[in-house]
């Protein structure tokens, strides 16, 4: 997260009613706990908190709410960073440290895995109705 979307951030959050009064020590706390997440994430689980909850949410809340759905962004960053050695070793680091969600890798393995997604060819999608989407296992004969 940059200083400019965790200031974005912080500005509507210390804005929220909550027990404790907005300081910098809890701003630290938020800082740091955010910190491994892009500003787009963060900021679409503010909003969506929001739209929900009527008190400030917890770091932990807001990090709750990003893994409710897989992020383009945090899967790239596993694929740049991580060589393909070291993909499930790595992975489930990445999943203690909430760097990748169990949404993302949940999307991988749904998608050819990790090889795949690497190559640039994930396997069809299903969408919420079930139906599929983008490339098929399907052999098709004329």
């Amino acid at each position: 997260m940059t200083d400019v979307g965790f200031r974005n951030v912080a500005g509507i959050l210390s804005g929220m009613p909550a027990q404790t009064k907005w300081d910098d020590g809890i701003a630290l706390a938020y800082g740091m706990a955010l910190q491994p997440f892009s500003d787009d994430e963060v900021i679409k689980a503010v909003v969506t908190l929001l739209r929900t909850e009527e008190f400030r949410p917890t770091p932990a809340a807001i990090i709750k709410v990003m893994g409710k759905c897989h992020d383009m962004g945090r899967i790239q960053r596993f694929i740049d960073r991580v060589h393909p050695s070291m993909e499930l070793q790595t992975e489930y680091r990445w999943l203690e440290m909430a760097m990748l969600t169990d949404a993302d890798v949940k999307w991988v393995r749904d998608n050819g895995g990790w090889g795949a997604i690497r190559r640039g060819k994930p396997m069809a999608q299903k969408d919420v109705r079930g139906e599929l989407h983008g490339r098929t296992n399907k052999l098709i004969t004329e």
